[in-house]
């Protein structure tokens, strides 16, 4: 245990576990995968291409119609491609999802020692920068797949962490004191 004294002559404590996990490209492709399935940025993206760029196409072709006082010739034409979008584009994204993820296996094999750090207010993965340090209020997801943990913090930043005694206790306590439930996600 630290002591450090804050700038109001307050002293505080600051409880840190330290350790050293070694990330692998198959942790890596954990996290793509992760990320391009599972994550919420995904899950937007998704929903957006899939059901907002049809309305707008819509939308635009009302407005377009209501300015130029055509007939609803613009009307018509966007609301035919609006239902192209619809029956294309899946399509089109679900190539495009197969792409990535075959991109995603094959990286190149790797190995890297990093250290995770926790303390009772932050994360520090990798070493002591202030771009390694995330606060522990900005954690919002805590997800176990099978070989993993993947913490996902505020800004669309997720870490990942191989699964073992140490980090599975380490994220237990973290989820019990942050009151966020482990999700069990099956990543293949």
């Amino acid at each position: 245990m630290r002591i450090f004294k804050s700038r109001n002559a307050k002293i505080t404590a600051k409880k840190r576990i330290k350790m050293k996990v070694t990330i692998t490209n198959k942790d890596v492709e954990v996290l793509k995968k992760f990320m391009l399935l599972h994550s919420k940025m995904a899950k937007k993206q998704k929903i957006t291409s899939f059901y907002l760029i049809p309305f707008e196409f819509i939308l635009v072709g009302i407005v377009l119609d209501a300015l130029t006082k055509l007939a609803p010739v613009l009307s018509i034409t966007s609301a035919i491609l609006g239902i192209l979008w619809l029956v294309i584009f899946p399509r089109f994204y679900k190539k495009m999802l197969i792409r990535h993820l075959a991109d995603s296996e094959s990286l190149p094999a790797s190995s890297v020692e990093m250290g995770f750090n926790v303390l009772n207010d932050e994360v520090i993965f990798g070493g002591e920068k202030e771009s390694e340090k995330f606060g522990i209020n900005e954690l919002n997801r805590l997800v176990c797949t099978g070989s993993n943990f993947i913490l996902a913090f505020g800004k669309n930043f997720h870490m990942v962490l191989p699964k073992n005694s140490q980090t599975a206790e380490i994220l237990e306590n973290l989820s019990q004191k942050m009151e966020i439930e482990i999700e069990n996600i099956e990543i293949s």
